[in-house]
This record gives C-alpha cells, structure tokens and sequence, in this order.
C-alpha cells in the first residue's frame, strides 16, 4: 500500500470536485499537503497519506461543529 496520495485520490477522499478548491485548500493550509515528490517539478504532487488523512478528520470534527 502507498504512503502517499495523488492529487485525484487526494480530491476523493476530501471530497472535492474542483481542481480549484484542491489548490484552495492547499495554499491555505500548506502544512496539511506535503508533497514527498517534490525533484520532479513537472510531475504531479504526491501527498503524504498519514499528514492528509489527519487533515481530512479534522476538517469533517469542526464541520460537525458548525451550527
């Protein structure tokens, strides 16, 4: 199993249409998307799977709390 996302399976697992809202996300919260591929600039990003995967919990716990 890898250790890491794609930016497709990234998109999936929180739930995202957009491209945009990925990218949104991701300079808001650039602590939450590592990318473990970054020498192959032209490449796309791969995401570290443990650091995404406590963001998207995080993310669902206060969507739970919003009145």
């Amino acid at each position: 199993m890898n250790e890491y996302y794609t930016r497709k399976q990234a998109m999936e697992r929180l739930g995202l249409r957009s491209t945009n809202a990925f990218q949104h996300l991701e300079r808001r919260y650039p602590e939450a998307f590592v990318n473990v591929n970054p020498t192959q600039p032209g490449k796309n990003p791969w995401y570290d799977k443990a650091t995404l995967d406590r963001f998207y919990h995080m993310r669902e716990y206060f969507k739970q709390e919003k009145p």
